[in-house]
């Protein structure tokens, strides 16, 4: 029967927390850019300031593209993406100038792979340009709002002295925060010529010895290390590891100075890590109680996904090797098989679809590891994403009836533990006096979850704050129940002035994308349909529909999620003239729905808040 290893179990809920990582995942790819002078090349002295904020469809063939600017010398004369590294220039890729208003930039745009791939690569750059400064005023460099993946594989042949008595192997992730200061570390080996006594993070390349960085003695529990720790509580330490300089080392009795060792290098693209036991699986395990770790990644193209996965006890070789749909508890068919097993190692590459990576990203996808002894599987992990779960702040006046305006996000990381907060704002009656993060959804209000006054200049017309919401808050640590209050839409921010003391500024945190927000009828369906209402909005449950048909025809009415993902969709016939449509919503969520009327190629789109 099944073995629990119940220190290492007890150890990853420690880490992980019992909620946490453990909960469903968006599948939109958040990417953003803190726009300023110093990005220019060259340097542009100015106090000016902007955000950008990108959010990837599902079918990743197209972005919507928010941008929120301050302080420029003038108005907008131009905005572009363009390609070269940071410190560097580069032509123009796209013109974002049809979607210019005043300081706000907002518009649906198509996206190529090859585009996705240099954005991936933080290839791209906003720069905004104007009168003064017809070069480009501010500039930022685009990325994905993503931790960042490490992966280490480990053996003797890369110690740079004799090992002897043993023959070890081993793997090992890196997972580290998008702020810098938080790191997870998970390795598993095999084959020691006894129990790891000692571990380390050393300083030098490939081929190199060097001194230690960090100690992970205490994480080691047998054949494994796991915990997390600072990068930051060592000078110099992260500059080392961005220049591939950092190795792991692992020691024993018979090898004091290393049994095995492993080079730090960072995935690229669209990266992903699991934990494997027995302790995932939904059946009995037999004869073993082994553990693993493994990664992936996909290419530029996002058809392949490449791939290695490491199991260490188990009660023979690998048979097969798989990823599977399912949440957290749940099983599912194969998704994907893994190619590339030899013997405790599963390392090469397969094709895969978008279906599946949205399953990888949603984390409603498992790899499964099986044997001869357990062929339904001897060791499991569930897959989860370094891309961070991202909200759209679109602000404004409208409870104030003031002109200000501004724009932002908020990415969170899959532990919990930060969430990255940009916003640029514009147009204050007076300076801002105070700022706060509120819980309530959209149309409602509520009590002041977080103060992010210190972020802001507090002085002017115009505001920004770029800063990290922790777990290590001195006032307001920031944990689970934060997160899942952003996940359900329940999450505001609120920008108070003298004039406006309740708040001048208001704007949702959401997985909705400005485009999403905005109408967005084309001329065609806009002469067929007139004087679309719904009402009650906010709704209980039952929604009505009020439109005036020119003339008779066929439409598709569909409702999405605020993740985007279509929860009702039905055909509908419309006669000539003014007519209402009833919908009952009573059985979905609370939360912020997109309300969709097609006839095939025009789209418009209405909001509705279901209480």
């Amino acid at each position: 029967m099944k073995k629990l290893n119940l220190s290492f179990w007890m150890l990853l809920v420690g880490i992980l927390g019992t909620s946490g990582i453990y909960a469903q995942h968006s599948n939109k790819l958040q990417f953003a850019a803190r726009m300023n002078g110093a990005q220019s090349v060259p340097a542009v002295t100015t106090n000016a300031v902007g955000v950008t904020t990108i959010m990837l469809n599902e079918t990743m063939d197209s972005i919507c593209v928010s941008v929120s600017v301050n302080g420029l010398s003038g108005a907008i004369t131009g905005i572009h993406i363009h390609e070269a590294a940071m410190g560097a220039n580069g032509g123009v890729v796209t013109d974002l100038g049809s979607g210019i208003n005043g300081n706000l930039v907002t518009l649906k745009l198509p996206l190529t792979s090859a585009m996705l791939d240099k954005m991936m690569m933080g290839m791209y750059y906003v720069n905004v340009h104007t009168a003064a400064n017809p070069g480009g005023e501010i500039r930022g460099q685009i990325s994905m709002e993503a931790d960042i993946l490490y992966r280490a594989w480990c053996d003797t042949m890369q110690q740079n002295h004799s090992v002897t008595g043993a023959n070890p192997t081993g793997l090992a992730t890196f997972h580290l925060s998008k702020n810098e200061q938080k790191m997870w570390v998970k390795f598993v080996g095999t084959g020691f010529s006894a129990t790891p006594t000692g571990a380390h993070l050393h300083y030098g390349g490939m081929g190199m010895s060097g001194g230690v960085a960090i100690d992970l003695t205490s994480m080691i529990s047998g054949n494994t290390i796991m915990g997390s720790f600072d990068p930051t509580s060592v000078v110099g330490f992260l500059d080392s590891l961005k220049m591939g300089k950092i190795y792991l080392n692992v020691h024993t009795a018979a090898n004091m100075n290393g049994e095995v060792r492993g080079q730090l290098m960072k995935v690229n693209g669209l990266s992903f890590d699991a934990s494997l036991d027995t302790m995932q699986q939904n059946h009995s395990v037999m004869g073993a109680n082994p553990m693993g770790v493994g990664y992936f990644y996909t290419n530029a193209t996002m058809d392949t996904v490449w791939y290695d996965v490491f199991g260490s006890g188990m009660s023979g070789a690998i048979t097969g090797a798989h990823i599977h749909e399912g949440a957290m508890g749940t099983s599912g068919g194969v998704l994907v098989a893994l190619n590339g097993v030899s013997g405790n190692r599963v390392n090469g590459w397969s094709l895969i679809t978008n279906s599946d990576i949205q399953k990888m990203l949603m984390g409603t996808a498992y790899v499964n590891l099986h044997t001869t002894m357990n062929a339904n599987g001897e060791i499991r992990g569930q897959v989860w994403k370094q891309a961070r779960d991202g909200y759209n702040l679109s602000i404004d006046g409208s409870q104030s009836s003031t002109s200000g305006v501004g724009a932002g996000m908020v990415s969170i990381d899959r532990y919990k533990t930060n969430a990255h907060v940009m916003m640029v704002v514009s147009g204050l009656s007076g300076a801002m006096s105070a700022s706060h993060f509120h819980m309530a959804p959209m149309g409602a209000t509520g009590g002041v979850v977080y103060n992010l006054s210190s972020w802001f200049g507090l002085s002017g017309t115009d505001d920004s704050a770029f800063s990290y919401w922790t777990e290590n808050d001195a006032t307001t640590p920031f944990n689970a129940s934060h997160a899942s209050l952003f996940w359900n839409d329940s999450i505001y921010v609120n920008m108070h002035t003298v004039a406006n003391p309740n708040g001048e500024l208001r704007g949702q945190a959401s997985m909705m994308t400005a485009c999403d927000m905005m109408a967005t009828s084309i001329q065609s369906i806009n002469n067929l349909i007139a004087n679309v209402e719904l009402f009650p909005n906010p709704t209980t449950g039952q929604l009505t529909m009020g439109l005036n048909s020119i003339e008779s025809s066929d439409y598709i009415l569909s409702v999405r999620n605020i993740l985007g993902a279509t929860v009702l969709e039905q055909n509908l016939s419309l006669n000539q003239g003014y007519q209402q449509v009833q919908l009952d919503l009573s059985n979905f969520a609370q939360g912020m729905y997109i309300i969709s009327l097609s006839n095939g190629s025009d789209v418009i789109t209405h909001r509705v808040l279901k209480q």
